[in-house]
C-alpha cells in the first residue's frame, strides 16, 4: 500500500530521530462469507479413494466465513503482518457401500469435512510501484510479496447414527516424517485503485514432501469517503483453494471454490 512506498522517506527520518522513524501505521480489519460451493475431489485411507459428494453427499455451505487483519508500517526491511481466519465445514448424509478406514459399510453415513485454518503472512511492498504511481497520480498501484504459514485446525468424520461403533474421525494436517506442521507457503498480492474502486489478488501456494497446496482470491472492492482517518468499503469475489495433503493415515485431493463477500475498515 502506498505507506510502504516511502521506504526512502523513512530512512531518511533515521537520521533525525527514532520516533520520525517508526512513521505511521495502517490497520485493516475485514470480514465476511464464503459462498462455498460443494467440495471437489476424494478423501482416501490408503487404499480407498472416496468422491466427497458422489460417495458421501456433501453438500456446500453458503455460511463459512473468514475475517483478517492486516497491520502495515514504514520501517525498512520489517515485514509486514497479514493475519486471516477461515471457518469452512461440509457436511452430508448419503448411503456407503464400502470399507472404509477399517470400517465395513452399508447404511446410511452421517459425514463431516472441518478444514477451518489461519494464516500467518510476512510481506513486503514493491517499492517501484511508486513510480507507476507517480506518473498516474490519481490511480494507486501496490505490490506485495513474502511467506507465510497456513495452521490447519481440519477434521474429517463419518458416523453411523445407528452403530456409533463404525465412527470414523481423522484429523487433517499435513506431516513432515511423521509430525503435523503447518504449511509454509509463498505470497504475492496485486492491487490497482482509483475513484474509490480497487481491484485486489493474491496467491498463496507451495508444494514438499507431497503436499501441494495453491489458495488464491480474486476480488472487487469499493472505498467509501465517509469518515476522516477511516475508509469504509465493501468487497466481492472469487476464492478458489486447492489441497493435497500425504501423511502417514491419510491422502487428500481437494479443491473449494465459491464467492467471497464482505466489509473492511481501514485506519
Amino acid at each position: 500500500m502506498k505507506k510502504l512506498l516511502s521506504t526512502l522517506a523513512v530512512v531518511t527520518a533515521l537520521g533525525t530521530g527514532t520516533a520520525n522513524a517508526l512513521g505511521p501505521i495502517d490497520i485493516e480489519v475485514g470480514g465476511g462469507i464464503w459462498n462455498g460451493k460443494a467440495p471437489i475431489g476424494t478423501f482416501s485411507d490408503g487404499t480407498l479413494a472416496v468422491n466427497l459428494q458422489d460417495s458421501l453427499g456433501l453438500a456446500g455451505n453458503n455460511a463459512n466465513s473468514y475475517t483478517r487483519v492486516v497491520v502495515e508500517h514504514v520501517i525498512p526491511f520489517v515485514p509486514n503482518i497479514r493475519w486471516e481466519q477461515s471457518n469452512m465445514t461440509f457436511s452430508g448424509t448419503k448411503t456407503f457401500n464400502a470399507t472404509f478406514f477399517g470400517q465395513t459399510y452399508s447404511a446410511d453415513v452421517n459425514s463431516g469435512l472441518n478444514v477451518s485454518h489461519q494464516d500467518v503472512v510476512l510481506y513486503w511492498g514493491v517499492p517501484l510501484t511508486g513510480i507507476m504511481s507517480s506518473i498516474l497520480p490519481l490511480v494507486d498501484f501496490d505490490m506485495d510479496f513474502g511467506f507465510g504459514g497456513k495452521i490447519f485446525n481440519g477434521l474429517f468424520t463419518i458416523k453411523n447414527p445407528i452403530d456409533p461403533t463404525q465412527d470414523v474421525s481423522q484429523v487433517i494436517k499435513p506431516e513432515i516424517s511423521g509430525t503435523a506442521l503447518p504449511i509454509p507457503y509463498g505470497y504475492i498480492r496485486a492491487r490497482v485503485a482509483a475513484a474509490g474502486i480497487g481491484v485486489d489478488y493474491d496467491l498463496k501456494i507451495i508444494g514438499f514432501n507431497g503436499n501441494a497446496f495453491s489458495d488464491s482470491t480474486i476480488k472487487l472492492d469499493y472505498t467509501f469517503d465517509l469518515i476522516p482517518l477511516i475508509d469504509l468499503g465493501v468487497e466481492v469475489g472469487y476464492r478458489n483453494m486447492s489441497l493435497n495433503i500425504e501423511t502417514t493415515a491419510i491422502s487428500t485431493n481437494l479443491q473449494f471454490n465459491g464467492i467471497v463477500y464482505g466489509a473492511f475498515a481501514r485506519f
